[in-house]
């Protein structure tokens, strides 16, 4: 004789069984349309280029790649920042935009102390996020703190009209 709880379960089986189990296949659609929407839209991360728009912002780990973007004809924006700082992410969608505009003038860069902590040394970082603007190796403006995007790009205008007029 079958117990209680085993008929409940050969019930419950052959409910499903018999009406077709919907929780398992939405659960399948779900992570199916996940899946796809993952390989459709483009990852945006810094140093990446957004397939529509080409922002291009390097990321620089290394005392040898900061010195030959440095090297760089172009007036050169770095951005130091942290992972852990919220101001640095407010930050980010500004700093985005203002290299898009800027992309055919400037280089635009950005350092993670955290994984870059000699770097960010070497360049007297004392707090993030702070923005340097570089001409042909000299630092022209620094500011730390937050910045709008309206402030950043009046600097990078202002340092681009400067040297177009020299």
């Amino acid at each position: 004789m079958m117990k209680k709880s085993s008929l409940l379960f050969v019930g419950m089986f052959t409910l499903v069984a018999l009406t077709g189990c919907s929780w398992w296949s939405k659960k399948e659609e779900v992570t199916a349309t996940a899946t796809e929407t993952e390989a459709i839209a483009p990852v945006t991360t810094e140093g990446a280029k957004e397939e529509a728009g080409a922002t291009s912002i390097k990321n620089i780990e290394t005392k040898e790649e900061l010195e030959a973007t440095l090297k760089s004809d172009k007036i050169v924006v770095a951005k130091f920042y942290a992972e852990w700082c919220s101001v640095c992410k407010e930050m980010q969608s500004a700093f985005e935009e203002v290299a898009k505009s800027y992309a055919d003038k400037c280089e635009f860069i950005a350092i993670n102390i955290d994984k870059s902590k000699e770097l960010a040394e070497s360049q007297n970082i004392k707090g993030v996020p702070t923005v340097v603007i570089f001409k042909k190796g000299q630092e022209l403006d620094r500011t730390t703190g937050k910045i709008s995007k309206e402030e950043l790009e009046i600097k990078v205008k202002e340092t681009t009209e400067e040297e177009a007029n020299q």
